[in-house]
C-alpha cells in the first residue's frame, strides 16, 4: 500500500492494480482509494486481491459465480456514481 498526502488529505492506495484496500478487522470493505481521517491509521487497513470473497460474520462467504459482477466492475460503477 502507498500512503500519500495531497492538499492535507492522507490517501491510501494499493500498490498492485489487481488489489484493493480492505479493513483489517473484518475485511468487509473494498476500496481502490481510501481517504484516511485525521485520527485513522494505516494499520487499520491492508491490501488484498480485488476478487477475494467477502466472509460475513456467520462464516458465510458471498458466492462468486461467472454470472456475478466482478469486483472491478462493481468498483467502476461505484466510482461513476461518486464522480
Amino acid at each position: 500500500m502507498t500512503l500519500t498526502e495531497e492538499n492535507g488529505l492522507r490517501i491510501l492506495k494499493p500498490d498492485n492494480l489487481d488489489n484493493v484496500i480492505t479493513d483489517v478487522e473484518n475485511e468487509t470493505m473494498r476500496a481502490e482509494i481510501l481517504y484516511l481521517g485525521s485520527s485513522d491509521s494505516i494499520d487499520n487497513y491492508k491490501e488484498i486481491n480485488k476478487n477475494t470473497p467477502i466472509i460475513l460474520d456467520n462464516d458465510y462467504s458471498l458466492p462468486i459465480f461467472p454470472t456475478d459482477t466482478l469486483a472491478e466492475e462493481q468498483l467502476k460503477k461505484i466510482s461513476e456514481v461518486y464522480n
